[in-house]
C-alpha cells in the first residue's frame, strides 16, 4: 500500500466550512458539538497559517509567539513544540467566536466571518503562560498578555523574532 501525499486545502474548501458554521448556526437548535468545534478550528488554523495542520505544525508555522516560546525554540530547535511544551492560544476562544455566529445569525456571510475571525490569530506560548492567561472577553488581548506577563513576538520577513506591535495580533475589540 502506498502511503498518499496529503494536498493542502483550498480556500474553497474553507469557505465551505465556513457556509456549514453559517448554515448551522442560523438554526433555532444550533448546537455547539464537536464537529462545530472542529470546523473551527480547521478554519482558525487555515487563516492563522494557510493550511489544516497539526497542533505542532500550527506552533511550528505561526508568526506570532511569545518570547519564552521563541527563546525556548532557539534552545531546542528540535522538539520545543513537542510534550506539550507550548499551546496554540486562540486568543478568540472558539466558544465564544461560536457564540457570536449565533448572534449574528441573520447578517453572516462567508467574507464576514473571514474578517472578523482573521482578526483573532492564533499566538503559540508556553504551558506555564497558557495558565496565567485568562479568558476576559471585555480585555483587548494586548492587555490580557501584558497582565500575564507575556510578551508577543513577530516573525518578520527576513526571518527575525521581533517584538509585535499591538495591531499585528491585538483588535480593538470584538
Amino acid at each position: 500500500m502506498t502511503k498518499s501525499r496529503r494536498v493542502p486545502i483550498s480556500e474553497q474548501q474553507i469557505d465551505r466550512r465556513i457556509e456549514f458554521l453559517i448554515r448551522e448556526a442560523e438554526q433555532l437548535d444550533a448546537f455547539k458539538d464537536q464537529t462545530v468545534i472542529y470546523a473551527l478550528r480547521v478554519i482558525t488554523n487555515y487563516l492563522a497559517v494557510g493550511d489544516d495542520v497539526s497542533s505542532s505544525k500550527l506552533a511550528q508555522r505561526s508568526r506570532l509567539r511569545s518570547r519564552a516560546v521563541v527563546e525556548l525554540a532557539a534552545a531546542h530547535p528540535a522538539d520545543w513544540f513537542a510534550n506539550g511544551k507550548v499551546r496554540n492560544e486562540h486568543q478568540y476562544p472558539l466558544k465564544r467566536a461560536w457564540d457570536w455566529l449565533g448572534d449574528n445569525r441573520d447578517n453572516l456571510s462567508v467574507s464576514g466571518v473571514k474578517e472578523h475571525l482573521r482578526r483573532w490569530p492564533v499566538v503559540v506560548v508556553t504551558r506555564e503562560e497558557d495558565l496565567r492567561l485568562k479568558d476576559d472577553p471585555e480585555q483587548n488581548p494586548a492587555d490580557r498578555y501584558a497582565a500575564a506577563g507575556i510578551e508577543v513576538m513577530s516573525l518578520n520577513d527576513s526571518g527575525i523574532w521581533l517584538p509585535a506591535s499591538r495591531a499585528q495580533f491585538s483588535p480593538d475589540h470584538a
